[in-house]
């Protein structure tokens, strides 16, 4: 069996693959611009995410003498959605910086919501407010898909099954909130008996 291996970086969500070769050597040489393009990145003034990347990696290229396309350069980000579709949600390699950033912020605009918590008011708030914003968030999913060649009514509809399927998962999980929440008010009513 051939072997391939690809360079690959992330920052702040996004990911930065090189081309697969099945040359370990360039894949390290691939690896080292890759590299580059974080510790530049790191070096640049404080600024918006996107202007510091796209500066970072023209600076980096110029710097190594190499181009994207030489290098291969792919792109893309990935969400949790486990609270709404029941899994991590990867978008579609893309090649072109800039889609790549417009899926990058899709992504980045829901991402802060999706982090774990322990707080069970919280948890539930989430789903509620994921709800709300689906229509939107699966159109734009949608189309980050159909820049990379997929078809529109495959992509939603295979969105559409996982929410579906993930329904009873939601259902249990506010089940649980509403037995937690009723056990918390009972405690605090014994309590204040005892007190009193």
């Amino acid at each position: 069996p051939r072997v391939f291996y690809s360079a690959e970086v992330s920052i702040d969500c996004l990911m930065i693959h090189a081309r697969r070769v099945q040359d370990l050597g360039v894949a390290v040489d691939q690896l080292v611009v890759l590299t580059a393009i974080t510790s530049r990145f790191s070096e640049l003034p404080p600024g918006s995410f996107e202007s510091r990347i796209r500066q970072a990696i023209a600076d980096t290229l110029q710097e190594h003498d190499t181009s994207q396309e030489e290098l291969g350069l792919r792109y893309h980000s990935s969400v949790n959605l486990q609270w709404l579709l029941g899994e991590y949600v990867c978008c579609p390699f893309l090649r072109g910086l800039d889609q790549a950033l417009r899926a990058w912020r899709v992504f980045r605009s829901v991402g802060p919501r999706t982090q774990r918590t322990k707080r069970w008011p919280e948890q539930v708030d989430l789903i509620f407010k994921l709800e709300e914003a689906w229509p939107e968030l699966r159109r734009q999913l949608v189309e980050i898909w159909v820049w990379s060649g997929h078809d529109a009514d495959t992509v939603a509809r295979r969105l559409e099954s996982l929410k579906s399927r993930s329904g009873a998962h939601r259902e249990r999980f506010v089940e649980s909130w509403n037995a937690h929440a009723m056990s918390a008010a009972e405690r605090g009513q014994r309590r204040a008996g005892v007190i009193e």
